[in-house]
């Protein structure tokens, strides 16, 4: 009876310590995966990095004469570099409901080419992001198994009037959607010893056009990860990712689709497939104790486009999280 009262207790103690866990918290690319006590306050910061240099289309990658070949747009997109900065804060209402929300600073840099003579230009926007509003729901919260549901609103916030010379930029170079915008999706966690596995499913849709006179396409992403915890202080993740996103609905009418393909709607139905390896680090004493430091890098592995665009050939994220 003694021994069994004193498992029960160490384990309790563990598991009520489980912010300082380091396997605790999905990796770091992966939100909305926890819900916090009551009045327990959560801050977190993320840099995240994007490179895009290959041209594709359908499946392969494409050279810029299958470019030209295809169509008579007078620019060519080489590259572009996707910078995003994210600050978000979350709230434990009572035991069951967390409520957050999540702010982006971005910064998009693109290369282009021109079809006639090969002189090369650069575009560049910076600004606010849509800020992103989610209530989560602990449906399970167990020791050994954690199942969150959410649902989230985003605001318009971004401009989508971003232009270079008195002409609009693509779809890809605005900030922001321009319509409210509703998320739902699910995340499963279950705990083995020094092992974890995990998996979330997320949706998103734009609840109408906006003034521009257009719609993003519904967005769809899936996830399954497993993390393996040496130490208590320090875990290791490899994530498999999904994104599917749908076509772009209506058009601005002052966007010059004779430009490039990326202010051609067209381009907007698209699937990609990532593999991404990461870490998360939580101080267990001293006074940064609770600080939680992650890291998340990404290579695209497949993908599945309609019309010529760049593929995000890799992601970096860097993270910090603290609870109080």
């Amino acid at each position: 009876m003694r021994l069994y009262v004193t498992l029960l207790l160490l384990s309790t103690a563990v598991f009520s310590d489980h912010k300082n866990i380091a396997d605790r918290h999905a990796p770091i690319g992966v939100m909305k995966d926890h819900i916090h006590k009551p009045g327990e306050f959560m801050f977190s910061f993320r840099a995240i990095n994007m490179e895009m240099n290959d041209l594709i289309n359908g499946n392969s990658e494409k050279s810029i004469l299958d470019y030209k070949d295809a169509n008579n747009k007078s620019m060519i997109p080489t590259n572009m570099n996707m910078k995003m900065y994210m600050v978000g804060a979350m709230y434990g209402i009572n035991e069951k409901i967390t409520l957050g929300i999540m702010q982006g600073f971005m910064k998009n840099t693109m290369e282009m080419e021109m079809a006639m003579n090969g002189m090369e230009s650069e575009s560049e926007t910076e600004g606010l992001g849509d800020t992103s509003l989610s209530a989560l729901y602990g449906i399970i919260d167990e020791p050994n198994l954690k199942l969150v549901g959410n649902l989230g609103l985003s605001l318009p916030v971004g401009s989508i009037d971003e232009e270079k010379n008195g002409m609009l930029l693509g779809y890809p170079m605005q900030l922001g959607s321009g319509s409210y915008g509703a998320s739902f999706g699910a995340t499963g966690i279950k705990y083995f010893d020094i092992y974890s596995a995990g998996v979330q499913v997320q949706g998103k849709t734009f609840l109408g056009r906006n003034d521009e006179g257009y719609r993003l396409g519904n967005e769809y992403a899936f996830t399954s990860w497993i993390s393996v915890m040496p130490i208590n202080s320090l875990s290791f993740s490899l994530r498999l990712e999904r994104k599917q996103i749908e076509r772009i609905s209506g058009i601005n009418e002052d966007m010059h689709t004779m430009m490039s393909t990326t202010h051609d709607t067209k381009f907007s139905l698209r699937r990609f497939d990532s593999v991404l390896v990461g870490a998360n680090y939580v101080f267990r004493s001293g006074a940064l104790k609770g600080h939680r430091l992650a890291f998340e890098y990404g290579k695209l592995a497949a993908f599945d486009v309609n019309d010529f665009q760049l593929a995000p050939n890799e992601q970096l994220m860097l993270g910090w999280q603290k609870a109080f």
